[in-house]
């Protein structure tokens, strides 16, 4: 990914960021924000499902997880999980810092990988 590459290379020459963590975003959405960003990006109309709550989805990773014969089975779940607890936020954000580079969004993401 091309943002990914010049966020490496621009942090890698700053030596004000030895030794520590560098959080960039291209997004922060909500789930709702986050569907519409898809259809955007797509140009596809997707149906929300609802399958429950944080509990649920835990519980159901632990399902997975009991029975898994490669963690292929349930990883994908336990992202869900990160993004929607705000376990995965990152905070504080370190895009100001190199303005020259801008993550992509979710749109753009997906208008590029989108068929």
């Amino acid at each position: 990914m091309a943002d990914t590459a010049a966020y490496t290379a621009t942090v890698s020459l700053d030596p004000r960021t030895a030794g520590r963590p560098v959080r960039v975003a291209g997004d922060v959405l909500t789930m709702k924000e986050f569907h519409a960003a898809l259809e955007r990006g797509t140009g596809r109309r997707l149906r929300l499902r609802r399958r429950g709550g944080v509990d649920d989805l835990a519980t159901e990773i632990k399902r997975r997880q009991a029975t898994a014969t490669s963690p292929a089975d349930y990883v994908a779940l336990q992202y869900v999980w990160a993004m929607v607890t705000g376990k995965a936020k990152l905070d504080p954000l370190d895009n100001d810092r190199y303005p020259a580079v801008r993550p992509a969004g979710v749109t753009d993401f997906a208008r590029r990988l989108a068929p």
